[in-house]
């Protein structure tokens, strides 16, 4: 049997429930071989892998089906995925295996596919609509930034020709106030060069904004037309291919097993009911077991101190609640913080302050491509922060725990 869509396991979830029924209802040394994994899942929903295994055996095993069919009348399927008179109607044609079956079956599909298309279409156009406020925003504090470098400049220039001229004023006798006023000149050019080190750096952020946003526009045009290119709007249409493909698995007799398990974070996982952005959350990291905490640092300057998040100062503040994590965590967990590159060349790639090392991604990176490839890399457990949905996704594939940037909170100034 080819390997049933996430969506097809959703619409037969009663034929699932009434499966496991059955098995349960079997003595166990009668439980296929095959099914044994199932009968002894005691999950509240049975796992992909094992609900495939499961359907892939109703395929080959007719007395197995009639007796989930005759089950299906008398289960309760208030637990399952999809209750509704499709799924109802779905299960009924997949059991029965009545003429153009597989037309009803197919249909049903179409529907949900599309369905969640369009959800999936909404969420990319909410996001979109987040990021270029965002955009908007940042491109403001430019604008804001910008003038600000201008007046220092303009204050750093004259006052330090004034030190110039004082200077030129002062004899060989006056030796002290010679070295005042070569201090303040140094003190003046010093702020000079953060303020143009703190606009550069504005600019660097509102890019790669921009560039999130041109992203999520393009990311847009695929959620638009992927479903209508994904499944055929005719349901016998869809329904011949996919006797094709079943008919091609039934003639090669493809053994269908589970498949491995999904990587992991080392055995460590959020606890059931636990909130990825709750103190429960927080409570749980500072006692998990040693790991890498990998941290989306304008993220979650963006969630704390939406006002200043792109200032040093933010930076400084952010890093030591980094540090008070590191120190307060029962395993002493190894903290990286990752922001968006500033120009290239102006600031050292990496430091290590009190335990926490300070990342700044590539000039032609985002920081969230260097996160997700550290959640990847690193040996270990690793837990990621962040609230951006996509880094949350991708580096749960690799196997890490994803919390939201609000689950720092309660650090921020305790």
């Amino acid at each position: 049997m080819a390997r049933v869509p996430k969506e097809l396991l959703e619409l037969l979830a009663p034929i699932v429930a009434a499966a496991r029924r059955v098995l349960g209802d079997m003595d166990p040394a009668d439980v296929p071989a095959k099914l044994r994994k199932v009968a002894q899942s005691s999950a509240r929903t049975l796992p992909p892998p094992l609900a495939r295994s499961l359907l892939a055996t109703l395929d080959e095993d007719e007395a197995f089906r009639e007796k989930v069919a005759e089950a299906l009348d008398t289960t309760d399927t208030t637990d399952t995925t999809d209750t509704t008179e499709t799924a109802r109607a779905v299960s009924d044609a997949y059991l029965e295996r009545a003429p153009s079956w597989w037309a009803t079956v197919a249909a049903a599909l179409a529907d949900r596919t599309a369905a969640d298309a369009g959800r999936r279409a909404d969420e990319a156009l909410a996001e979109l609509g987040r990021l270029e406020r965002y955009a908007a925003e940042a491109e403001a504090r430019v604008q804001e930034a910008r003038a600000e470098a201008a007046e220092a400049r303009a204050e750093a220039a004259e006052r330090i020709e004034q030190a110039r001229a004082r200077i030129r004023e002062l004899t060989r006798s006056d030796r002290s106030e010679i070295d005042r006023a070569a201090a303040e000149t140094d003190a003046l050019r010093s702020r000079l060069a953060d303020a143009l080190e703190a606009l550069s750096e504005t600019r660097a952020v509102a890019a790669s904004l921009r560039d999130r946003v041109r992203k999520m526009r393009r990311s847009r045009v695929v959620a638009d037309g992927g479903a209508r290119e994904f499944t055929p709007r005719d349901p016998t249409e869809l329904a011949r291919a996919l006797d094709g493909q079943f008919e091609l698995a039934a003639s090669a007799a493809v053994d269908v097993r589970p498949s491995p398990a999904g990587p992991t974070s080392g055995g460590l996982a959020l606890p059931l009911g636990v909130a990825p952005d709750s103190p429960d959350a927080l409570n749980w990291l500072l006692a998990a077991p040693a790991a890498t905490v990998v941290v989306d640092g304008y993220n979650v300057l963006a969630r704390v101190e939406p006002a200043g998040s792109l200032t040093g100062s933010a930076r400084r503040r952010l890093e030591e609640t980094l540090r008070r994590l590191h120190r307060q965590s029962a395993n002493r967990h190894a903290v990286v913080v990752v922001y968006d590159s500033t120009v290239a060349g102006e600031r050292t790639p990496e430091t290590v302050r009190g335990g926490v090392r300070v990342r700044f991604a590539e000039s032609d990176r985002l920081a969230d491509e260097e996160i997700v490839e550290l959640a990847g890399a690193t040996a270990g457990p690793t837990v990621v922060i962040s609230s951006d949905r996509e880094v949350r996704e991708a580096v749960s594939s690799a196997g890490a725990v994803a919390l939201w940037s609000e689950v720092l909170v309660p650090l921020f100034g305790a």
